[in-house]
């Protein structure tokens, strides 16, 4: 039975509203009546203020705020575009007095004040605003309407709507199933009986089985359940869930004996869960083991471990994993290989690195490129600068990828001495990465040199750099060597 507004705010509005309330918040509402989308918005924010000042401590009060909007909501003189943001503000302050109002709007017929009106129940944290909306999901018909009161009652997170949602866990909507199971999620604890009584019932739809058995690992406090889900879940992402939730609760030796219990069983996804949580959890011998086993493993496997060899702990040990499978690896894992490499940091990890950028396979040479730069070693650089020195084209193509200070001045030096093929790889690199001073330094080598196939590679250089410059004075440098 539906019951107007303006009797159920009788009760409500009893006693004496603080009037400059009142009628500011009526001045405000008045300035949404035919108003542009700017002055709407400037009513808002006044709107809002007002609000805010009126239930900071010591100077307002939530409870007469809560009575003075209602008051606006219920009076003809409202404009209907007022009443929306009026809703909006309530949400903010309401106390239990907004309950029956509130009811009565949704039920009135306005689809937007409707939905405002239910957001107001959502926030108002009290018993009889969640038994509002637990009787209005009862009586909905509606699709979208269901979907938002499941969502409010997940939003108050009160224990006493479980049971109801776990009813709604067997819609023949998967899209409402799965609303519901969210719900129950966020209540927690409470949600436990009830969904495993959905899960016995066998009423549940094929296509939320593995999301009901998602939402029983985040609410079950049983161990029993988390291992049978961990085994014969529906989905592999349930299993995984299960496995996780039971090595987040387990003190260190159960959870070595949880990961070395997966690691002798069959399921792909739980053993490479495993492999890297053990890894990380440094577990006895695990990646001696593993050192000697790689082959024996997935390719997945051996990607997982891996990627996980900087947490280890064992540096010797994950540094020979890691080289020996950027040698002998297919490209995934010699992919991974390179970033463990990068994180390890040591002089064999930075030359394997520095090597693999001039191999020929793009995606290692490239991955290789991108990671030099990251290899956490100190001497990298004093590394990359002697083998420029040297005339090593692979150290001076890193120069592309790690700034090494005092390289430019080097490359110079083996322009002007044309040495091949190190003088080709320093043109081409100091074109990428020079400055004005090299620009210079450049065009004074011009002058020094004699060798006319040298001079026309220098010019030309330096033509490229002044372009790439773009400043007058590199223009002038570039033009006086042609």
């Amino acid at each position: 039975m539906k019951f107007p507004i303006s009797i159920l705010l009788t009760g409500a509005l009893a006693g004496q509203l603080w009037a400059l309330e009142s009628s500011a918040l009526s001045a405000v509402a008045q300035k949404y009546s035919g108003a542009s989308p700017d002055a709407q918005y400037a009513a808002t924010v006044e709107l809002n203020a007002l609000i805010d000042r009126s239930v900071m401590p010591g100077e307002g009060d939530p409870q007469r705020a809560t009575r003075a909007v209602l008051e606006l909501l219920a009076a003809d003189a409202t404009p209907a575009e007022a009443k929306k943001y009026l809703l909006r503000a309530l949400a903010r302050v309401a106390t239990v007095d907004a309950v029956d109002p509130m009811v009565a709007i949704y039920l009135g017929g306005d689809e937007v004040l409707a939905d405002e009106a239910r957001q107001v129940l959502t926030c108002i944290a009290d018993p009889q605003a969640v038994e509002s909306l637990e009787k209005l999901l009862e009586r909905a018909t509606d699709k979208r309407a269901k979907l938002s009161l499941i969502n409010s009652l997940g939003m108050q997170g009160a224990a006493s709507s479980a049971p109801l949602l776990a009813g709604h866990v067997v819609d023949a909507d998967p899209e409402i199933a799965r609303a519901a199971l969210t719900a129950m999620v966020r209540i927690g604890a409470p949600s436990e009986a009830p969904l495993m009584g959905v899960g016995e019932s066998g009423q549940v739809a094929d296509a939320v089985k593995a999301d009901l058995e998602k939402a029983q690992v985040a609410v079950t406090t049983s161990g029993d359940l988390l291992a049978t889900l961990q085994t014969s879940g529906a989905a592999a992402a349930v299993r995984t869930a299960a496995l996780v939730a039971r090595l987040e609760r387990a003190d260190a030796d159960g959870k070595e004996a949880l990961i070395k219990g997966v690691l002798k069983g069959s399921d792909a996804g739980l053993r490479k869960l495993a492999l890297g949580e053990g890894i990380k959890l440094k577990l006895d011998n695990l990646l001696e083991g593993l050192a000697k086993s790689m082959d024996r493993l997935s390719l997945d496997e051996r990607v997982v471990v891996l990627s996980n060899l900087a947490e280890s702990g064992a540096d010797g040990t994950a540094l020979a994993i890691a080289l020996e499978r950027l040698k002998n690896g297919e490209t995934p894992e010699r992919v991974a290989a390179l970033h463990a490499l990068a994180a390890l940091g040591s002089q064999p990890a930075f030359e394997a690195v520095l090597a693999a950028t001039v191999e020929k396979d793009p995606v290692i040479n490239r991955t290789a490129a991108n990671v030099l730069s990251m290899v956490e070693y100190p001497e990298a650089e004093a590394l990359l600068l002697a083998g420029v020195k040297a005339g090593e084209v692979t150290a001076i193509r890193a120069l592309n990828y790690r700034k090494v200070e005092g390289a430019g001045a080097e490359l110079i030096k083996l322009i002007k001495a044309n040495k091949q093929p190190a003088a080709k790889e320093a043109i081409r690199t100091v074109m990428i990465s020079a400055t004005l001073d090299d620009l210079k330094a450049l065009a004074a080598a011009h002058a020094e040199i004699s060798d006319g196939g040298v001079k026309k590679r220098i010019a030309s250089t330096c033509e490229r750099i002044a372009k790439s410059l773009d400043s007058d004075e590199a223009r002038t440098i570039a033009n006086g060597l042609k």
